[in-house]
């Protein structure tokens, strides 16, 4: 009998926190996806913006404003039939590129495009992860470089 009146007992604690465990969680969740240090944008399946994170309005350049389209981002290329976020959502798969961006195409971006799968039959939207992997690529260059050097 104690043991059936502990699962009650537990039952009942679990059914009253529930809304409350629910909000923390989401507050929670909105709280890490500020501190993520990479560029993460969030897009609805209609191909516009639903959040962003700080790392990403500093990648953007500029403060994004909710509901702006995914084209319309610093990854857009000219002549291009849509974009990475257009193609993922599409063909509901990964996609990963690396793009130069910047005035000279000084910087180095690598992106990774998710689509977030409501259903088999229907997408939610994408989540955009973006870092700037610069450093890394002029690293590697100095690395060739040096190597090229000590071959001949």
């Amino acid at each position: 009998m104690q043991e059936q009146d502990s699962l009650k007992t537990t039952e009942s604690l679990q059914s009253e926190s529930v809304a409350p465990n629910l909000n923390s969680s989401s507050t929670m969740l909105f709280e890490a996806f500020d501190v993520i240090p990479d560029a993460v944008f969030l897009f609805a399946d209609d191909r516009r913006l639903i959040r962003a994170n700080p790392a990403a309005n500093h990648l953007q350049g500029d403060v994004l404003q909710t509901g702006r389209l995914c084209c319309e981002m610093f990854w857009y290329v000219d002549g291009a039939d849509g974009c990475v976020v257009d193609r993922a959502i599409q063909h509901r798969e990964k996609v990963e590129v690396e793009i130069q961006t910047g005035e000279a195409g000084e910087k180095s971006i690598s992106l990774i495009v998710q689509p977030l799968e409501r259903d088999s039959d229907s997408v939610a939207g994408a989540l955009v992860v973006a870092r700037d992997i610069s450093d890394l690529r002029r690293a590697e260059a100095e690395a060739i470089a040096h190597k090229s050097f000590i071959a001949s």
